[in-house]
Order: C-alpha cells, then structure tokens, then sequence
C-alpha cells in the first residue's frame, strides 16, 4: 500500500473572487501577500512535525467552511501556499511536475455544527504507482486497460 500522509491547518482559505474584487480588504497585494505568507508558515510548521519525505506524490485537497461555500477551485492561491509551505519544510523537493504527479481539488464541503473551517492537504507517495481515487497498486508493466477506473 502506498504511504499517506494527512496535514490539515484551521482558517477559512482566502477567496481569489475576494482577491480580486477587494472585497473583505483582500484586494490589495500587500493583504494577499500576509495570507500567502501565513498559510506558507502554517504548512511548513506541520511539515516539521511529520518529517515523512516524498519525491513524488499525488495531492488530494480538501476543504470544509461554513456557508457560503467557495467555488471548487477558488482556493487554489491557498493551495499553492499550503504546498510551497511544505516544500520549505523538505517534504517535496519542489512543486513542479516531476514532483507533484497530480493535483485533485475537492469540492468544499460545509463543516458539522462544532468543526472549524479548515484545509487538509494529503499526499499520497507517487513512486509507488497507485490510483489516487482506490489507492490500488499499478505495475508499471501493466497493458493499458480500456477501464477508465486505473490510472497509469
């Protein structure tokens, strides 16, 4: 089985809509740059605390807010952040497409009535071929099936 690693930090991701509108004091570069900075910080100190390296990985991306919920890819400016923060701390070598396989946004979901807003970032080891959606194991070896249901 292919190794997993979870990370999850709590705050709201910033809106790229807010970004540019200017709306909620988001528009300006130096408001962005802070928000970058703070969810790169935040990423790199988790990535500190489980010190498990990958070269390669598959990110899965999820994320749970209170209404009104983001559009899916709204939060990608987070996300870049979340994983240059993880970068920072060793855990990839970098986030180019050598080292990030495949890039899967979940939907946002709305939190349960006690769970704060938050984003979870897992990786999932990319030199061990396995599907992203299953986490089944491919050889490498394998002819390409007409199935749509095993990645290679």
């Amino acid at each position: 089985m292919a190794r997993i690693v979870r990370y999850r930090h709590h705050d709201r991701p910033w809106s790229l809509n807010a970004e540019r509108s200017g709306s909620r004091g988001h528009g300006h570069w130096s408001a962005t740059g802070k928000k970058v900075k703070e969810w790169r910080e935040a990423f790199y100190v988790l990535g500190l605390q489980n010190r498990e390296r990958f070269q390669a990985a598959h990110v899965i991306v999820e994320i749970a807010m209170k209404p009104p919920l983001a559009d899916t890819g709204n939060a990608y400016g987070t996300v870049k952040a979340c994983i240059d923060g993880l970068v920072d701390a060793g855990i990839l070598p970098g986030d180019g497409p050598k080292e990030i396989r495949s890039l899967v946004m979940m939907a946002p979901r709305k939190t349960a009535k006690m769970e704060r807003d938050s984003v979870t970032i897992t990786l999932i080891d990319a030199e061990m071929p396995t599907c992203p959606s299953c986490g089944q194991m491919i050889r490498r070896n394998q002819a390409r099936p007409e199935s749509p249901d095993v990645i290679l």
